[in-house]
């Protein structure tokens, strides 16, 4: 069951998929940092941590090409990390280390391993979590990110999803009303919605976005959409000007 309470809202009674982003390479990030007009932190030792590392696949690639460098991966799920650690140790990775803890626990840490990061990243968190937990991440950002340091953090932003609100809220409001775990929650409230785009229903004809995110369920595997759309706190953010 997904404890809310401990879990701040965020889904965890059901594992995030792998995956590996490219863009949270310390390479690709220093690239962007040069032409920005900034120095990037790429020195032999580099400490790089990332926040709500999932099941830790990312990161373990990373440790892989880079074992000159430091890497820590923290996520507050259990199960997230056991997989992780038990990952890295079959494929004898030694220059990572995986920590099951909350942000509010690591904005809090005085563990001299958990501070002192060149980069900090972290992908599909920010905009899911709620605003205590992201205060959290800022704590972290200021006092366990080296000064000159980088950080990335991708999120939903507005306009762009401003479509996809009332589907989100309708897949919750749903999911409260629909016993089980949150993948059968969320598959009861993919088949209401299928439903309406073969019905046509109004909101779908004005809102040809909304239309084509529904589409794309069909294509994306259930846990990555239950992590997506299931969380309490979903929040898409105004991007900066």
């Amino acid at each position: 069951m997904n404890n809310p309470s401990w879990s701040a809202g965020y889904v965890a009674d059901a594992p995030y998929t792998l995956g590996f982003y490219p863009q949270m390479g310390p390479e690709h990030l220093a690239f962007v940092a040069l032409i920005n007009g900034y120095a990037a932190p790429l020195q032999p030792g580099m400490r790089y941590c990332e926040l709500g590392c999932g099941r830790g696949y990312g990161t373990l690639l990373l440790a892989a090409a880079n074992p000159d460098r430091q890497f820590v991966g923290v996520d507050f799920n259990p199960a997230h990390i056991q997989e992780a650690k038990d990952l890295a140790k079959r494929a004898g990775i030694e220059n990572i280390r995986f920590v099951e803890m909350s942000f509010a626990e690591l904005a809090a840490s005085n563990d001299p391993d958990l501070t002192d990061f060149d980069i900090v990243a972290l992908h599909g968190v920010y905009s899911w979590v709620s605003k205590e937990v992201a205060n959290d991440v800022r704590h972290i950002l200021r006092w366990h990110l080296k000064p000159g340091g980088l950080c990335y953090v991708s999120y939903n932003a507005m306009p762009g999803w401003a479509q996809v609100m009332p589907i989100q809220r309708l897949i919750r409001e749903i999911a409260h009303r629909t016993p089980g775990d949150s993948v059968r929650k969320f598959s009861s409230a993919r088949k209401l919605l299928e439903v309406f785009e073969k019905e046509n229903i109004g909101y779908l004809k004005l809102n040809p976005g909304a239309r084509n995110r529904i589409a794309q369920f069909q294509n994306l595997a259930l846990q990555y959409l239950v992590h997506e759309y299931m969380n309490e706190n979903w929040n898409p953010l105004l991007s900066p000007k």
